[in-house]
């Protein structure tokens, strides 16, 4: 039995059987801890937790941390 189906930034990505969390989805899918996880239904969005569960289909947008600037001298 095939695992979830998840659109990450727009791409469809069929995960493996057995990844059902938040935490799952960074570590197979290479995200990085400091980048905000952003679930995107219809017009509204909320924040995802590390323990979150996955929803089918669902519609994921990765927020990129703020990297500091460098200071001008």
């Amino acid at each position: 039995m095939a695992g979830k189906r998840v659109i990450i930034n727009g791409k469809v990505v069929d995960l493996p059987e057995g990844i059902t969390r938040i935490s799952q989805l960074r570590q197979q899918e290479g995200i990085d801890e400091a980048e905000q996880l952003v679930q995107v239904k219809g017009a509204s969005s909320k924040p995802l937790e590390e323990d979150d569960e996955l929803e089918d289909n669902a519609r994921v947008q990765v927020i990129p941390s703020v990297i500091k600037g460098s200071r001008r001298e």
